[in-house]
């Protein structure tokens, strides 16, 4: 299979997936029922990609799968060519579709790439300038979303002195952080609920994940 065949396969198994959990999640779903079908399609849209890694590194593991053919890829992922010789013995590669197709494929990535190195960077800089916010109708609040979430710590909340948006942060210790406009605007309780929530329901660990899937897959609106 060629590189551009493997990719029409990417494109259209990402499709069928995202209308196979658009349809389990039709109707008057469960919340939790939902997010897990929608984490477990994106989950499913890096099969392929998977599947082509596990029969390039061990062709014995996927030999007796009932898989198409995955794409003949060197070490640095660009289709096979042909070489041309020359008369005076010169060897050229001829500029192929394929090529064509991979340079378009790595240039995503790599845009990819910057832009999320630019967000964390960004973030941090957020994360650095951030004070402890001591309201009581704040932790008040964080308190008594911990309690109803049946979340095993409480988040602390911080303050950070830009327009972003509120947003939650962190693996082992959790903060969420509001813009220091916002902490007078009687919205607060409604915003830490809001981020509360993304914090219950493991969004700091699984979003990343399904950022990832969707950076490589960047080429299919449907990931």
């Amino acid at each position: 299979m060629s590189l551009g065949g493997f990719l029409l396969v990417a494109f259209v198994w990402t499709g069928l997936v995202a209308l196979g959990a658009e349809l389990f999640t039709r109707g008057d779903q469960r919340p939790h029922f939902s997010q897990a079908v929608w984490r477990g399609a994106a989950a499913l849209m890096i099969l392929p990609w998977l599947t082509a890694g596990a029969a390039y590194l061990w062709p014995s593991a996927v030999a007796d799968l009932p898989i198409p053919d995955v794409p003949d890829m060197d070490f640095v992922g660009l289709p096979m060519l042909e070489e041309t010789v020359g008369r005076d013995g010169s060897v050229t590669y001829p500029l192929t579709a394929g090529m064509a197709l991979a340079g378009i494929l790595v240039g995503g990535w790599l845009l990819r790439i910057v832009c999320a190195l630019r967000a964390q960077a960004r973030l941090q800089q957020l994360k650095s300038s951030a004070r402890p916010v001591e309201g009581s109708v704040i932790v008040d609040s964080a308190e008594a979303c911990a309690a109803q979430l049946e979340m095993r710590g409480v988040p602390s909340v911080s303050a950070i002195e830009d327009l972003a948006s509120p947003f939650a942060a962190g693996i082992g210790a959790r903060t969420i952080y509001l813009p220091r406009h916002l902490l007078d605007s009687g919205h607060e309780p409604m915003i830490i609920a809001h981020e509360s929530v993304h914090i219950a329901r493991g969004d700091l660990i699984a979003r990343p994940f399904e950022r990832l899937i969707a950076d490589i897959i960047w080429f299919s609106p449907f990931a």
